[in-house]
Order: C-alpha cells, then sequence, then structure tokens
C-alpha cells in the first residue's frame, strides 16, 4: 500500500496508469498487520487505506491474522476511524466510505458468484436496520 503511494504521489497521470492496470484489482488492506510488520510508515496515521480509497482504487479493510494481531473488523474500522479520519458517519449515516468498502469487500469475497450474489443480498438487507441503529448511537459519538 505505502509502496503505491508513492507511485502515485508522482501525479494525476501517474495515478491513471495503476487505476487502468489495477481495474477490477481489489486491495485488501489490514491495517494494524501492516503496522505491526512495519510495512506502513507513520503508523496508523501513515496508513494509506483511506488515501488509496480516495484515489479510485477498490480497497477493504481487514483484520488479517486476527488472532496474532490480537484484532477484530470492529477494531480495524475503528483505528481507520481515529487514527486515519476516515468518517463513520455522514448526517447520522453509514458514511460513503464504510459502505463503499464494505460493497468492495463482498464484491472481491473468494465464493462461487451465486454465494457472492446471496451475500450482496443479504448486506443489502441488514444495512437499513444498521442505519436505523447508527441513527440511534449517533448522538452519542
Amino acid at each position: 500500500g505505502n509502496q503505491l503511494v508513492q507511485v502515485l504521489e508522482g501525479g494525476e497521470g501517474v495515478r491513471d496508469r495503476f487505476l487502468d492496470l489495477l481495474h477490477g484489482v481489489t486491495l485488501e488492506l489490514c491495517p494494524t498487520s501492516n503496522v505491526q510488520l512495519g510495512s506502513t510508515v507513520g503508523g496508523l496515521a501513515g496508513h494509506p487505506l483511506l488515501r488509496l480509497h480516495r484515489a479510485g482504487f477498490k480497497v477493504t479493510i481487514n483484520p488479517d491474522n486476527r488472532t496474532i494481531s490480537e484484532t477484530t473488523m470492529t477494531g480495524e474500522l475503528g483505528r481507520a476511524v481515529e487514527w486515519m479520519g476516515m468518517p463513520l458517519l455522514q448526517r447520522d449515516q453509514l458514511s460513503s466510505d464504510v459502505l463503499a468498502m464494505t460493497e468492495n469487500a463482498v464484491d472481491a469475497a473468494f465464493m462461487p458468484a451465486s454465494r457472492r450474489s446471496e451475500l450482496r443480498r443479504r448486506v443489502a438487507s441488514m444495512l437499513p436496520r444498521l442505519q436505523q441503529i447508527v441513527s440511534i448511537v449517533a448522538p452519542y459519538l
């Protein structure tokens, strides 16, 4: 991830070229593991997750090796919000960043297309309830 960000700092033309090359490729990013392994400059605050996402790359946020890194999906999302500045909410709804990364994860899931379609439907069916919960707890965040 960081090496890709360094290349992207070469300008828009470089970013567009990489976007073309990586079209359809999803980058599974695991912030806690990346920091623990020393592959991220600047700790969690320097992790490129949000920058890559906003540059147009399909990224997901993942816990990687949960038992070694002692993290969970909830923990990784919390770190992205706290350390990387990723908004959890926008107008008392889940942020477009969170929703897009969730959709990317479903689209990149290693499973047959029929199961992935079912997973997409299940996630979509849960979103209204999740949004309702978020709107209730938003004032306390």
